[in-house]
C-alpha cells in the first residue's frame, strides 16, 4: 500500500524535487539520501492526508467532490484498511457501498461510518503523524543553516492542519 503512495506521489512531487535542488545547489552528497527520505516521509503522509481530506472534509473546504475517490473505487489507506478490519456485515455493507457505480451523500456517509468503526481513520492519522515525525527528525539532521530547515519545516508542515482538524472533529474512541 505504502509503495502506491510512493510511486504516486512521494517520489515525483516531494523526493525528486528536494534532491535535485539539492544536487544543482551543490550540497555534500552525504545529506541526498536524508533529502530523498524526508522528501519520501513527507510524500507520503501528503498522499494519505489527501485521502484523509477527500472523504472527512467538505467539498467546500477542499474545492473538489469528497465522493470522487469513491466513485472512483480509489483502494485508499482508509478502504484497505477497513476492509482487511470489517467483519461479517460492515464488511458486507462497505463492499456493496464502495462498489456501487455511484455514490450518493448517504453512500458517503455510511462509508465515513464504517472507516471510523473499523478504526481505519485514525490508523490513517496516526500513519501521517509517523511519517510526519520521521521527517521531522531527518530534518534535524541535515546540514543546513537554521534559518533554511524553519523555512523547510514551516512551508511544509503546515500543509498538515487539515488532517489535524479532521482529527479534531473525530476523536478516537474507546474500543
Amino acid at each position: 500500500m505504502f509503495l502506491n503512495y510512493s510511486l504516486k506521489t512521494a517520489r515525483y512531487t516531494f523526493d525528486c524535487p528536494l534532491v535535485t535542488g539539492a544536487i544543482l545547489a551543490g550540497a555534500p552528497k552525504g545529506e541526498i539520501p536524508k533529502l530523498a527520505g524526508f522528501g519520501l516521509s513527507i510524500g507520503q503522509a501528503f498522499q494519505i492526508q489527501d485521502d484523509i481530506i477527500g472523504i472527512f472534509e467538505t467539498e467546500r473546504s477542499i474545492g473538489k467532490s469528497v465522493l470522487s475517490d469513491l466513485d472512483e473505487q480509489k483502494k485508499t489507506l482508509l478502504v484497505v484498511h477497513a476492509h482487511a478490519h470489517l467483519k461479517g456485515k460492515d464488511l458486507g455493507e462497505l463492499e456493496k457501498t464502495f462498489l456501487k457505480p455511484k455514490k450518493t451523500a448517504a453512500d458517503l456517509e455510511a462509508i465515513k461510518a464504517l472507516l471510523i468503526r473499523a478504526g481505519s481513520l485514525h490508523y490513517a492519522l496516526n500513519a501521517v503523524s509517523g511519517r510526519l515525525e520521521k521527517a521531522k527528525k531527518t530534518l534535524s539532521t541535515l546540514a543546513m543553516n537554521p534559518r533554511q530547515k524553519s523555512l523547510v519545516a514551516e512551508a511544509l508542515f503546515r500543509f498538515f492542519d487539515q488532517s489535524a482538524k479532521v482529527a479534531l472533529r473525530y476523536p478516537a474512541r474507546q474500543r
